[in-house]
């Protein structure tokens, strides 16, 4: 794991940090070893699954506020809350 995919995973809704990693694997240079041409592959994979997950989040949070925003507000009043008398627990002279 690179540190720049651990950064991105650290903090998965953040898209820039994903295309930030996968412009960095798509510049590496396998140098014609099949083995690294293969694992770059892989975690071009890996980055793009987690790019599209951030997308998806992005697009139900941008939803969510587009829906809440257009709810009305309920303003709620602060009313004083009525005193009820304590009685007295001192017994009533009878005198």
């Amino acid at each position: 794991m690179t540190t720049l995919q651990k950064q991105a995973l650290e903090q998965p809704e953040e898209i820039q940090r994903w295309e930030v990693v996968l412009a960095a694997v798509e510049q590496a240079d396998p140098a014609g070893d099949p083995r690294t041409e293969a694992r770059l592959l892989a975690l071009q994979k890996e980055i793009h699954t987690g790019l599209d997950a951030a997308h998806r989040d992005k697009a139900l949070l941008d939803r969510w506020l587009t829906s809440a925003r257009r709810r009305p507000t309920i303003v709620m009043e602060a009313r004083p809350t009525p005193i009820t008398p304590v009685h007295s627990a001192r017994p009533e002279s009878t005198s």
